[in-house]
């Protein structure tokens, strides 16, 4: 696999990791359980294979050090925008 390719995978694959890592956090707070394992079993396993990937080239840490960037601000944003989705703007007096 060529390095750009190997940068775009380990990029996505940290910003999905950081999306999960929203998620999970999320459903623990909730305190659901079964929810929160299956989160972290995703974590651990798109993690891990990004991991694997820039243990052998250490130029791969920028594209996941931005990747975790961009997917930690981008599921923050995602999550504050829903949830003013659901509370209503105006609560009747």
């Amino acid at each position: 696999m060529s390095f750009l390719l190997q940068s775009i995978y380990v990029f996505f694959g940290m910003l999905g990791t950081d999306w999960l890592w929203t998620f999970y956090i999320r459903r623990s707070a909730e305190g659901r359980a079964v929810s929160s394992g299956f989160f972290s079993l995703l974590i651990m396993a798109v993690g891990g294979t990004v991991a694997i990937n820039y243990v052998h080239n250490r130029w791969l840490l920028i594209p996941a050090a931005l990747g975790a960037g961009v997917g930690t601000a981008s599921s923050v944003w995602w999550d504050h925008a829903r949830k003013k989705k659901d509370v209503p703007q105006n609560p009747p007096a």
